[in-house]
């Protein structure tokens, strides 16, 4: 069986919460966390894009 080792974490960058999941050592960043980063927009191309 594998285990894994989660972390969370969360970041104010410019006034816009970016939450970051630690998995295994790894960030994984919340896309919707990094389209409003972006752009302020969680549009389906802006996801394509990331």
């Amino acid at each position: 069986m594998t285990e894994f080792t989660f972390q969370h974490l969360r970041f104010d960058f410019n006034n816009v919460n970016l939450r970051v999941i630690g998995l295994n050592g790894q960030p994984w960043f919340v896309a919707v966390d990094v389209c409003n980063v972006l752009n302020g927009s969680t549009t389906g191309s802006t996801k394509a894009f990331i």
